[in-house]
């Protein structure tokens, strides 16, 4: 199976001897290969939409800030989405919360191909889909992932969350051949079938069994008084919404939102403005989506050997290389320039994610983690919808694309300071090995 092979190839995945004497290691290696699947039809489904864009555009007659403003709405749906996703998670467990998640997504995009009119998009390809792809997501696979791994768990996480890279891989050219076949009403329609056909699946796991974790998880199982005392859940939230970590984390998710969705989202019909074909442009963007999975996994194992920090500030600075070759298309509309962007970009798309979700998990382990993971990720969210919106409102506005680079860019730079700047960031962005010598002291007292 692939996402076996994958795990094989990352040796450094291996649960370490602790984890191995805790728990039957391959149950949490099908935690994160049931995860990575999931992530790969949810994330790439909303992230296609990048390849719908002109096709709307033009059979709705609408401008392109009309049609990003629908992915706005869903990712700033998916963004308020987290921290319900997280609180269900953590008081009714993984069966409810994917099996809400999928059933949204089929009637989202099922109901997407018959619309009309914008508000109609809003409500079901922005709103059912932006909560549908929260709820099966990141989040729950966060809560799960951290109760089988702690010291790969970034490492568990990015090839987890590489599931993105593989959605934009798979979705974007698929999905450009259906449009050009079937038409995007259609298209969406052949969506909501793969989500409908999960659905049975996911209802039917021994989830009692999955969600367990290892015998020495600090977030300990899911039981019946996690599953009727709210304030359980909210306690842990709160004491965590109180520490400058909690708050770094999230605007580390915004700013990094802003930055790349600035531009990505734009980045088929930019280069078909440039003279590409749809299809290559669209190849372009799939593209990116094989950088993404090498990315995530690389870089997922490189903050656990190296630190969050110091990897989180090296992935930015290749992000911005990437948005400066885009930029250079428009004075050398090359292949070699389009390289540069797959590579960059496509290799530290979402590489972030990981960094952050694991240095939180470590951060604020316990119960109630689910809920503070998802109330992060809100930033995840709204960094996405706001750099959609700004994307479509800035080309409207100076009709050409100069500022949304600059924008981006910009962005990146405030992302990438908040790892140097908060110092508690910056201690719990320590390599795994060396930050783990306190806690096990604390322990010990």
């Amino acid at each position: 199976m692939l996402t076996l092979g994958h795990l094989y190839l990352c040796g450094c995945f291996m649960p370490s001897p602790s984890e191995r004497v805790a728990s039957t290691p391959w149950i949490g290696i099908g935690v994160v290969a049931l995860s990575f699947i999931l992530i790969v039809i949810s994330r790439g489904a909303s992230e296609s939409f990048a390849v719908f864009l002109l096709p709307l555009s033009v059979d709705l007659a609408w401008d392109r800030g009309q049609v990003t403003s629908v992915y706005a709405i869903m990712m700033i749906a998916f963004a308020l989405a987290s921290p319900l996703a997280g609180i269900l998670f953590d008081r009714f467990g993984p069966r409810v919360t994917y099996g809400f998640g999928l059933s949204c997504l089929v009637l989202g995009y099922g109901t997407t191909g018959w619309l009309d009119s914008l508000w109609q998009f809003y409500l079901f390809l922005g709103v059912l889909g932006g909560v549908g792809a929260a709820a099966v997501g990141l989040v729950p696979a966060s809560a799960l992932i951290g109760r089988w791994f702690s010291g790969r768990l970034t490492t568990a996480m990015g090839i987890a969350s590489s599931g993105l890279g593989f959605g934009a891989l798979f979705f974007a050219p698929v999905a450009e051949l259906l449009i050009a076949a079937h038409g995007w009403r259609l298209s969406y329609g052949a969506v909501a079938l793969l989500f409908a056909g999960f659905l049975p699946l996911v209802l039917i796991l021994p989830w009692a069994r999955l969600a367990r974790g290892r015998a020495d998880s600090a977030a300990g199982p899911l039981s019946a008084a996690t599953a009727s005392d709210l304030a359980s859940v909210l306690a842990p939230l709160a004491a965590a919404a109180r520490t400058p970590a909690f708050w770094a984390l999230a605007f580390a998710y915004l700013f990094t939102g802003f930055g790349v969705y600035s531009v990505t989202l734009q980045s088929v019909a930019f280069l078909v403005a440039q003279g590409f074909a749809p299809i290559e442009a669209a190849g372009a963007f799939g593209a990116t989506g094989v950088m993404t999975c090498l990315g995530m996994m690389m870089v997922g194992y490189a903050a656990d050997r190296f630190g969050a920090a110091v990897i989180a500030t090296l992935s930015y600075v290749f992000t911005a290389l990437g948005v400066i070759c885009l930029a250079l298309v428009q004075v050398w509309p090359t292949w070699a320039m389009i390289a540069g962007y797959v590579i960059c970009i496509g290799g530290t798309m979402g590489v972030r994610s990981p960094i952050i979700q694991a240095v939180a998990a470590r951060r604020f382990a316990g119960p109630g983690l689910g809920a503070v993971i998802g109330t992060i990720s809100i930033g995840q969210g709204l960094g996405a919808g706001g750099g959609a919106v700004a994307a479509g409102l800035l080309h409207d506005l100076t009709g050409g694309y100069g500022m949304n680079f600059v924008f981006s860019l910009a962005s990146i730079v405030a992302a990438a300071s908040l790892f140097w700047l908060v110092t508690d960031l910056r201690r719990a962005g320590l390599p795994q090995r060396s930050a783990a010598v306190p806690q096990e002291r604390d322990q010990n007292d």
